[in-house]
């Protein structure tokens, strides 16, 4: 969950670019290479790579509010309700009770209550972003729509070719939708 800067582990963390330990400070992470990342210290949420703005509906302004008008009519469309079908879903997963998982283009984070009522609050969730956008949408929504704070939520954004986490560490790794060129 978002907490004091001294309170993000490096763990799973890895260096993108070398695969090298990553150190924590109020507003960068640095690897022993040298390679440098920010840290956004108001959210307290890793930067490693992101999508430059204006660049597709998920790099806007209101781009939230976008998502949010597709994923209805995507469930319209399809004659089912987003619970349903995020539940159908994630139970191809089997995803038990305390087990590591790494959500893919984590959108605004609509799958998250879904997700956490599997995992309960000893699971823990990495989700990942290339959108700084939806990302601060995710973040916001867990404390202030889906009441997530008693579970292990960690963001970050980054590219999803090049993701900054160490190998094997995960049970399970999600995604939906996202994929864009």
């Amino acid at each position: 969950v978002l907490g004091e800067c001294s309170m993000i582990s490096n763990r799973p963390y890895r260096c993108p670019e070398c695969f090298g330990m990553l150190d924590f400070f109020d507003k960068t992470i640095e690897c022993s290479a040298g390679h440098c990342f920010q840290l956004d210290a108001e959210n307290h949420i890793p930067v490693f790579s992101y999508q430059k703005e204006n660049i597709n509906e998920y790099s806007i302004q209101y781009a939230a509010e976008k998502h949010d008008n597709s994923l209805a009519w995507l469930m319209e469309a399809n004659n089912t309700t987003e619970e349903r079908f995020r539940e159908e879903i994630l139970s191809k997963l089997r995803l038990r009770t305390g087990q590591n998982l790494l959500i893919t283009g984590v959108g605004t984070g609509n799958d998250l209550p879904f997700i956490c009522k599997k995992l309960g609050s000893s699971g823990q969730i990495y989700a990942q972003d290339f959108s700084k956008e939806m990302i601060y949408a995710a973040a916001d929504r867990i404390k202030n729509r889906y009441n997530l704070d008693k579970h292990h939520i960690s963001f970050s954004i980054s590219d999803a070719v090049n993701l900054p986490f160490e190998d094997s560490y995960f049970d399970a790794v999600y995604h939906f939708g996202g994929i864009n060129i």
